[in-house]
């Protein structure tokens, strides 16, 4: 069992859905909305606190986040080869797989992270364990593939395409139940 505090960054900034952005060059302005999530790599290590039995152990991860502040998923390798997979909504982040638990994470404000600008660094507080899968293991995937489609909005005069060009959605599920490593 580990509880502390650590820092997990990503490597392209996180904002809050539908941030814009403006752009000026001396001939044009620019505004840009973030509507599609970052799709990105994390690192992760708890700085502050402890993991019991062993005082002296650390925990981190890696692996790919995406999403949104205050929207985002995930998954990835703790540095005991335990896998893990992330979902955050609001503050809340939620671990799942062979690292469980619970926490809160928020832009890192004393660096100047913002996801009104951007984030790269964020703050986090967990309780987390590490599951062994000893008594029965099960793993599911399925491709799905999702429809595409296309729209042309005009708004006040000025015409909007959105859209999806479609692809391949792809699921998995893991079921473990086991004992809690020590």
């Amino acid at each position: 069992m580990c509880v502390g505090q650590g820092t997990a960054n990503t490597g392209a900034p996180f904002y809050y859905p539908g941030t814009p952005t403006v752009t000026t060059s001396p001939s044009s302005v620019a505004v840009n909305l973030q509507v599609g999530p970052a799709y990105t790599s994390f690192s992760f290590s708890m700085t502050l606190g402890t993991c019991a039995p062993n005082l002296a152990e650390t925990l981190s991860a890696i692996g790919q986040v995406s999403g949104w502040c205050g929207h985002a998923w995930g998954s990835g390798v703790t540095n005991s080869g335990h896998r893990v997979v992330i979902l955050i909504v609001g503050n809340t982040i939620v671990y799942t797989g062979g690292l469980a638990g619970i926490g809160t994470i928020m832009a890192n404000a004393l660096a100047g992270e913002s996801c009104v600008t951007g984030a790269l660094s964020f703050i986090v507080v967990s309780a987390l364990i590490l599951l062994n899968c000893q008594i029965h293991k099960t793993k599911t995937s399925s491709l799905t593939f999702v429809p595409g489609f296309w729209t042309l909005t005009t708004v006040l005069s000025r015409s909007f395409h959105f859209g999806w060009s479609g692809g391949n959605y792809h699921e998995w599920k893991k079921v473990c139940i086991g004992f809690v490593l020590p």
